[in-house]
């Protein structure tokens, strides 16, 4: 009885666990599939954030020091910066050898998410923790003047990388369409 109470206390860690490896691996066959594709880099780069992502996302739920919480707390926001930055990357290169943005452009892109990444760190972006659940772990924080700008940039790329998808997806000819999905 106590293997199942223990099962039952750690479902929360397995499932996360089976995500991220399966997340991380699906990255690595993907990219092993053509090393020099664009595509396949940015998807690479992409579910590796996403296992970072989960990781940090599952550790600011812990009932762990509430400093430390709200320091995993500001990582997680920092790891979502880049995700979605891989993410829109991909949906630039989908599905080509090369991304196909003039190298400025990219620049800027990295330049800006650079800046945004680092915001997520200071108290611009999250202030301080407002709240705390009766089991420990961060309930709410307060939001800094600068979580509109995080905010913004996060639904911009996301949107952008979706309807970029959709577009190239519904553009293709009809044997490319149905590789698609």
């Amino acid at each position: 009885m106590k293997i199942l109470t223990s099962l039952y206390e750690t479902w929360d860690l397995l499932a996360v666990g089976i995500v991220i490896c399966t997340t991380v691996v699906l990255g690595f066959v993907v990219f092993f599939g053509n090393v020099k594709s664009a595509t396949h880099k940015t998807f690479l780069g992409f579910s590796v954030l996403v296992a970072l992502w989960g990781t940090l996302n599952y550790l600011s739920y812990q009932p762990i020091e509430i400093a430390q919480a709200f320091a995993v707390l500001r990582f997680t926001l920092f790891s979502v910066t880049w995700m979605i930055f891989f993410f829109l990357l991909f949906a630039f290169s989908f599905p080509k050898e090369r991304i196909g943005l003039p190298r400025i452009f990219l620049w800027i892109l990295g330049s800006w998410t650079v800046t945004i990444s680092l915001l997520t760190l200071t108290p611009l972006v999250l202030e301080r923790v407002d709240s705390i659940s009766p089991e420990g772990t961060i309930a709410s924080a307060i939001n800094g003047p600068a979580m509109p700008i995080f905010a913004l940039t996060a639904t911009m790329y996301i949107l952008i990388g979706i309807v970029l998808l959709l577009l190239k997806t519904l553009r293709a000819n009809k044997e490319d369409r149905d590789r698609f999905l």
